[in-house]
């Protein structure tokens, strides 16, 4: 049996289709209980020099949110200052769950070539 908490059934032509509910922002919305864990890398000349790992969870935002509040949080344990988001960020993120962040997208000047981020869980 499908908890009604999680799933909400539609009966379309004679069959029934479990679905995820979709109402994350309105009342009575089903909260995330899984933590966010972010992984980012910072590399010179192709090689790894700094790695950390950030466990994340707040089920009170959304999955942006919760990511922007993440990826700020892991810029502070690495020293860095917080990267621009282009929209190719957002492509490769919802593709591969990775993105990578270059030296351009930065406003202050930094000591390294890429900064690579990866969402474990």
């Amino acid at each position: 049996m499908i908890p009604s908490l999680l799933f909400t059934s539609w009966g379309k032509k004679g069959k029934i289709v479990a679905k995820p509910r979709r109402n994350l922002g309105k009342p009575g919305r089903v909260r995330r209980l899984v933590k966010m864990v972010l992984e980012g890398k910072l590399f010179v000349a192709n090689r790894m020099t700094e790695m950390k790992e950030i466990h994340y969870s707040n089920p009170e935002l959304r999955f942006s949110a919760e990511l922007s509040e993440a990826l700020i949080l892991l810029c502070r344990e690495l020293e860095i200052p917080v990267p621009m988001w282009m929209k190719k960020n957002t492509h490769e993120f919802a593709a591969f769950k990775q993105t990578i962040f270059f030296a351009e997208q930065y406003t202050e000047k930094v000591k390294f070539d890429r900064f690579q981020i990866r969402l474990l869980e």
